[in-house]
């Protein structure tokens, strides 16, 4: 087991719902596991804990220790029996609700212990009536909790405000038949820390368990009043804060977030306020997808599409500013929901111009109007696209047509992409019609095409479809005993995850990615500094003990300090001085080179001043 300091640092300033009151959980039991294992974990967000995962003793008992607090189920009828005498535990549901007039009084799925949610323990006490198969038995399949792990950990590493991780996977060792009475699905719990969710200051009206419903009603009234009472007082006391505040901040940080979600293709599925902290984290990835153009993807029928996100959120607005007005104590001004769109909207304009230019490398150049010029294509563009409409749920029919099919060298030609040929060549025309001087025209230009090669293919190792199969290869061939190895699973995630990366926040924005290598523990981007035309390795890594990890060791970090960069979210930041003819740093003391395997963008375009 872990020690009582390392799990202390493991829940360091995670949310603990039971300090709001008690009518906000609902107590369920669940059996304890035989068979479970762990099959993945996440070791950036550990290292950042001070876990040292790299070291095998520390690993075990971690893993052990997973086990024991998180790996309960509560039983279904078909499921093989949990060994009752090896304990039970009290898990707590927490309770929400919502503005989409759902029937769930909050979690269905989901168990809280301690700082950490269990996602897949079974049917809870706030299970809907009448919800169909899907969302009756409380399951989570292996490959889906994979699956949200991958996403998970792009978005939290990638996204303006990031998202709540996922913080390990546990293979439960049962398997549940599907509605059709085929398969076997292979059941999973995945663990993730606890956060204030704005649904929590909204009220479960439709929640009505059989034969409780006054009962459920005025627990339900009793808990919103607990909410809004208590995080009244907590975020004037932590944040000196009033909640019209902190709202007006978690929905501009939306906002942002739903910028770059746009820009660049990757969508949750849905904003509901059940999905988001009041950080403007994402959470819970079931629904999302990487998108393979700028079309109304409807990842969820009982949704807004991809584009259309304001009417869900209007609504939430609407819904919390109501509850908090009617049950806050103080004499703070009331939430107003016109007021909280229409800062939302001005903000997702204005996030939305950022990252679009910031496809192109051009969201930076002083010149407006070049900047306006290119922002009325992309936009026109974006606009053109959204008239398509297209239902996954429904299956998709239709192919549209990318940017990201004719921004490489060597691109296809076909008639088909000719609109965005001229998509491409009205953007070169914006730069060079501008008040630059003509090298600098040629240079922004070159900048433009290596960052959209980088940017605008699909990531397809992460497109749903794509990962699923990849996700429920490896299972099959781990179930089948054909990889011997344990890691078998951790490995082929951690791999997708690392070669689906496209976006560095940290990165100076002056710097063009032309390789990328990735991992959990570190990373290295291969740049060009095109104003003077100067190379460098950007690195990102874990850093514990004065020490960082560096590709495949620790190395003692005073050994790197004086290149050490400044910012950045979490972890050691560095920029090392590197050849223009081989990605590898030329500072003596250190032999530092992007490794095999590495991803390159652009190998063959200059983009340095000639």
């Amino acid at each position: 087991m872990l020690t009582p300091s390392e799990i202390q640092s493991i829940e360091h300033g995670l949310f603990d719902i039971q300090q709001v009151g008690q009518d906000i959980t609902v107590p369920f039991r669940a059996n304890k596991l035989q068979h479970a294992s762990v099959v993945w974990i996440n070791e950036r967000w550990f290292l950042e804990r001070r876990i040292d995962v790299t070291d095998t003793d520390v690993r075990r008992r971690l893993d052990q220790w997973l086990i024991d607090e998180h790996a309960y189920l509560v039983p279904l009828d078909d499921d093989a029996p949990c060994d009752a005498a090896a304990g039970t535990k009290t898990f707590l549901a927490d309770s929400y609700g919502n503005s989409e007039m759902a029937t769930h009084g909050g979690s269905g799925r989901v168990g809280i212990t301690g700082r950490f949610q269990v996602k897949g323990l079974g049917r809870t006490p706030l299970v809907g009536a009448a919800v169909d198969w899907l969302h009756s038995h409380g399951c989570l399949w292996l490959e889906e909790a994979l699956r949200e792990a991958v996403y998970a950990e792009i978005t939290a590493n990638e996204f303006p405000h990031g998202a709540v991780p996922v913080l390990a996977v546990i293979d439960t060792g049962l398997r549940h038949q599907l509605e059709n009475g085929e398969g076997g699905e292979r059941r999973a719990l995945s663990i993730r820390p606890v956060v204030v969710r704005p649904a929590y200051f909204e009220r479960a009206v439709l929640f009505q368990p059989p034969g409780k419903e006054h009962e459920a009603r005025q627990r339900d009234v009793r808990r919103v009043r607990q909410v809004v009472q208590y995080f009244e007082h907590q975020y004037r006391q932590a944040e000196e804060l009033a909640l019209l505040e902190k709202f007006s901040r978690t929905f501009t940080s939306l906002a942002r977030q739903i910028a770059f979600s746009r820009a660049q293709r990757l969508f949750p599925g849905n904003y509901a306020s059940s999905n988001v902290s009041m950080e403007g984290e994402l959470l819970d990835f079931g629904a999302f997808r990487a998108l393979p153009n700028w079309c109304r993807a409807i990842c969820m029928n009982a949704f807004e599409g991809f584009g259309n996100e304001g009417p869900e959120l209007g609504g939430s607005m609407k819904s919390i500013s109501f509850y908090v007005n009617k049950y806050k104590a103080g004499d703070s001004a009331n939430l107003n929901p016109a007021a909280l769109l229409l800062a939302f909207t001005e903000e997702l304009e204005r996030a939305c111009a950022r990252e679009f230019l910031y496809l192109f490398h051009l969201e930076e150049v002083e010149d407006e109007g070049i900047r306006r010029k290119a922002l009325a294509t992309l936009f026109a563009y974006y606009g053109m696209q959204q008239r398509f409409e297209v239902r996954y749920q429904n299956g998709v029919k239709k192919k549209l047509d990318w940017l990201g099919e004719v921004v490489a060298p060597g691109a296809a030609q076909a008639d088909s992409l000719a609109t965005e040929r001229m998509v491409l060549a009205d953007l070169a025309g914006a730069v060079r019609s501008g008040a630059l001087d003509e090298e600098s025209k040629e240079l922004l230009c070159r900048r433009m095409r290596v960052t959209a090669a980088r940017l605008l293919p699909v990531r397809q190792e992460i497109v749903r479809e794509s990962l699923a199969g990849a996700l429920n290869a490896v299972i099959m061939k781990r179930d089948a005993g054909d990889g011997s190895r344990s890691g078998m699973i951790e490995d082929a995630v951690n791999g997708i995850i690392a070669r689906s990366r496209r976006h560095w926040p940290a990165l100076p924005r002056n710097l063009i990615v032309l390789a990328q290598f990735s991992s959990p523990r570190c990373a290295l981007c291969y740049c060009l500094d095109p104003e003077n035309g100067k190379y460098f390795l950007w690195m990102e890594a874990a850093s514990l003990n004065h020490d960082l990890w560096c590709l495949d060791q620790w190395l003692a970090q005073s050994v790197v300090e004086p290149y050490r960069y400044h910012g950045g979210r979490s972890g050691w930041y560095g920029l090392f001085p590197a050849s223009a003819s081989a990605p590898t740093t030329t500072a003596p003391e250190l032999d530092l080179h992007l490794p095999d395997g590495a991803i390159w963008f652009d190998a063959n375009e200059s983009c340095g001043p000639k």
